[in-house]
């Protein structure tokens, strides 16, 4: 018999990867959501998602390498870029007052949710000017570790905003997310004390 929290949680993971199946997105934002509204201290919050991103990102990855959406030549840059940005956003996530975390990451989720719907609602991911392939990375894996998602919502809308076609963006963008989830989650194990912060990771 599950218990009421395991059963929660279940509920929730299935749910938010229903979403983000349906969208290709989303399914980060959605559980730090609603993994925050529950309590859980920021870092927690991210590090519990990435981990369980781990297994989601590397069978979306390998789907679309399988059905060769991928552009390896930005999966080289933009890989490695979005590692250490996202280890960089993970250590200061640890450190950070957790107060101010949890405002910043409360108003980046809103932003993020409203920028989704805005692209559903108008096809359009916005006007962006041409970046080079390592910024985005940078970028898109420090917020995604701060914020506990949306590498695939910020990364996605920038190379696709500067001409790439969005079934090899959307290929090159999710096997790179598996390579950054991993480091991100690693930080996380490395940094994160339990103990010391009062939290548990069984919830």
């Amino acid at each position: 018999m599950l218990s009421g929290d395991l059963a929660l949680y279940i509920a929730l993971g299935f749910t938010a990867q229903l979403i983000d199946g349906a969208l290709g997105m989303a399914y980060s934002l959605i559980a730090t959501s609603a993994l925050l509204a529950l309590g859980t201290p920021p870092a927690f919050a991210s590090a519990s998602v990435h981990a369980a991103e781990t297994v989601t990102t590397g069978l979306a990855g390998a789907s679309h390498a399988w059905h060769r959406n991928i552009d390896w030549s930005v999966v080289g840059r933009l890989a490695p870029a979005g590692v250490i940005g996202g280890i960089i956003g993970a250590h200061v996530l640890t450190e950070l007052p957790e107060g101010m975390v949890r405002i910043f990451v409360t108003f980046y989720l809103m932003a993020m949710t409203l920028s989704i719907v805005r692209c559903l609602l108008t096809g359009r991911t916005g006007n962006r000017e041409i970046l080079a392939t390592v910024p985005i990375g940078l970028g898109s894996g420090f917020l995604d570790a701060i914020g506990g998602g949306g590498w695939g919502p910020l990364a996605n809308s920038a190379l696709i905003a500067r001409g790439d076609r969005p079934r090899h963006s959307i290929g090159s963008v999710g096997l790179s997310e598996f390579f950054v989830t991993v480091a991100i989650s690693a930080t996380f194990v490395a940094t994160l004390d339990p103990p010391n912060t009062g939290a548990s990771w069984s919830g």
